[in-house]
């Protein structure tokens, strides 16, 4: 089931998350990294009050390298648009 989700706080997007860096996250899909941070997003910023559907999730520790956190957050992918936003769990709420 996908929710849709808000984002109450815009600081805690991960705008640099789809770079490939070995200290990254795996993504999903590779579309989905080529579309998820701000070297794709030119001048669209995500803010406060933006709706998305979560259509992944990244946990710390989850011995699932493709599930795993590289931070001690739990982070959603968020879908708005065409976008793919990376943001941690306690900066949005279900819609």
């Amino acid at each position: 089931m996908l929710l849709n989700f808000q984002i109450t706080d815009a600081n805690q997007v991960y705008d640099t998350l789809n770079l490939g860096r070995r200290i990254d996250v795996i993504w999903p899909d590779e579309g989905m990294r080529s579309r998820g941070g701000r070297n794709f997003w030119n001048n669209w910023v995500p803010v406060e009050g933006m709706e998305g559907i979560v259509i992944h999730t990244w946990k710390p520790h989850h011995p699932d390298p493709k599930l795993r956190s590289h931070v001690e957050k739990t982070i959603y992918l968020v879908q708005i648009q065409d976008k793919f936003v990376p943001v941690a769990k306690n900066a949005v709420y279900t819609k």
